[in-house]
């Protein structure tokens, strides 16, 4: 601004010769000081509005990028959680198919009924001996060949027929000693209906030959305590979601939008009614197998910051959010 006056002052004496020439007019030099000084006034503030504006943007940029870091770090950890859930279910199922009184005893009712006795002994020893091993299980179910449930944890399951559900048709195809996870779907057993993990092995005779699936159910409740951290702090973990953000989210969502588990930190409750999200990243998952990282709007419509993990093979996909609000309160307090 000082250097800007020093010229008008140079400029002035260049055509006047001195500056009482030059302002000999009342009027003239009235006009001319309210322009200068307007233009003065612009031309100082307008490089601090930009550099004010530039240092804004650059700091709500930051504090995006440094939310996103955060989300990712806590996607992964909850990545690890679910891998490792779903490692132990699976280790669970393997080990139970090799079991060898079930082995032999469903190698004995090939081709025939169990008689009444032997199933209720059967069923005894799938509910005390295998069930009781792991209080997740709700009910286990062995399937011989046909597709059919020939013994169960529960009477009532003996019977139907599961040929056509991937759980039965892929562990068929599996060898000794693998398992594999279903789709998480609403289905009716042991008398509920319910959405649930079905994990199954196949189950092989000492000779090597098949003869059926063992399938071992889970609740999904699981899931949720996994997200919530409810399983954790169960084990004696001492932090937990609690003194993360307010408006955290974190979603268990099929390919479809269906999410299968649900924690919300708005109300410190966990959400029990199932949403339907088929936002970016459960499109970027399902359609290109890619996780998503930054900024969309939610299945409520809101803008957020979140991160995701893409689980291919089970068509899941994990998202951790929260409010872009709420990220950018630090900045709002500032400009307040």
């Amino acid at each position: 601004a000082f250097i800007i006056i020093a010229a008008g002052v140079a400029f002035a004496r260049g055509r006047h010769g001195d500056i009482a020439t030059a302002f000999e007019s009342a009027s003239l030099r009235a006009r001319f000081s309210t322009k200068l000084i307007a233009i003065l006034f612009v031309l100082s503030i307008l490089p601090l509005v930009v550099l004010q504006t530039y240092i804004f943007t650059r700091f709500q940029s930051n504090v995006i990028e440094q939310s996103a870091r955060n989300l990712i770090l806590l996607a992964e950890a909850k990545e690890g959680h679910l891998l490792s859930y779903l490692s132990g279910i699976k280790s669970r199922a393997g080990n139970f198919a090799s079991d060898g009184f079930i082995r032999d005893t469903v190698l004995r009712a090939r081709g025939k009924d169990m008689d009444r006795e032997e199933r209720e002994a059967f069923e005894r020893y799938l509910k005390e001996d295998k069930m009781a091993l792991d209080s997740r299980i709700v009910g286990l179910n062995i399937i011989d060949n046909r597709g059919i449930i020939i013994a169960s944890s529960a009477e009532s399951e003996v019977g139907e027929d599961e040929s056509a559900d991937d759980y039965v048709t892929q562990a068929s195809l599996l060898p000794y000693g693998n398992a594999f996870i279903g789709s998480v779907k609403i289905r009716n057993h042991f008398d509920k209906t319910r959405r649930s993990i079905v994990v199954s092995a196949p189950l092989f005779s000492r000779d090597a030959a098949r003869i059926g699936v063992l399938a071992l159910h889970f609740d999904v409740d699981t899931l949720d305590a996994i997200l919530s951290d409810a399983e954790a702090a169960a084990t004696g973990a001492r932090t937990t979601l609690g003194s993360r953000a307010r408006t955290l989210d974190i979603s268990l969502v099929l390919s479809d939008g269906t999410a299968i588990a649900q924690f919300g930190m708005e109300g410190d409750v966990t959400l029990s009614e199932v949403s339907f999200i088929h936002t970016k990243p459960v499109r970027q998952c399902a359609e290109e197998k890619r996780e998503s990282v930054g900024e969309w709007a939610n299945h409520r419509g809101e803008n957020v910051i979140g991160a995701s993990m893409c689980f291919p093979d089970l068509e899941w996909t994990l998202i951790v959010e929260i409010s872009r609000a709420e990220a950018l309160e630090s900045i709002s307090s500032l400009t307040r």
